[in-house]
């Protein structure tokens, strides 16, 4: 992994997300904000923000997001994305890949090994919360990817399953001893990245 961002047991690190032009501009005027940034190119896929970003010169993490995990281009097949991974690996120090693509991108994902780049894999139930066997297979996809951080987002209806989920993975990390971003998305959201912190 490129040495400008390394992960790091017991360290809460800030992650500052570039959906827009404005947003580009607005990590331009603050650059430590963050501790790195995440371009979600599915949501500006621009040239401007793109030569803003290689201003910015920060840690990033490209993400080119599939429709299915909330990716805002419906019309982009898998070599497009490929090819978006591919065009923006050079200024990469993370890309963010999907457990549910991590196959049909393989070679995106070689390109980033290839390069020096960290894999995120990641994975977004808009649903609710998978059950433990779920997460047993998201690991197992994580493992056979190589990749170095797992990103898990759920959408609890219940903090008992807010919790649930945290326990789940608090096994998987005793188990596995691997790099585990957890977060809930709606009404618990800030509570989830207060609680992952920590």
């Amino acid at each position: 992994m490129k040495k400008e961002f390394e992960p790091t047991r017991g360290l809460v690190n800030i992650v500052g997300v570039i959906a827009s032009e404005n947003d580009a501009k607005a990590a331009l005027r603050n650059p430590f904000v963050a501790d790195i940034f995440e371009w979600r190119v599915d949501m500006s896929p621009s040239e401007y923000t793109e030569s803003m970003l290689v201003d910015l010169q920060r840690p990033i993490i490209i993400t080119v997001r599939d429709e299915s995990e909330g990716g805002q281009q419906p019309s982009w097949c898998s070599d497009n994305r490929i090819g978006l991974y591919k065009r923006y690996m050079s200024m990469a120090t993370l890309v963010d890949i999907e457990a549910s693509t991590a196959i049909e991108l393989a070679e995106a994902v070689d390109y980033a090994r290839q390069n020096d780049v960290g894999i995120i894999v990641s994975a977004h139930d808009f649903n609710g919360v998978p059950s433990a066997s779920a997460i047993d297979k998201l690991i197992e996809t994580f493992l056979a990817v190589g990749g170095d951080i797992l990103k898990i987002a759920v959408m609890p209806k219940r903090f008992s399953e807010l919790l649930s989920f945290f326990e789940c993975v608090c096994r998987a990390d005793d188990a596995y001893g691997i790099f585990i971003a957890p977060m809930a998305m709606g009404e618990f959201g800030k509570i989830s990245r207060v609680m992952a912190g920590r």
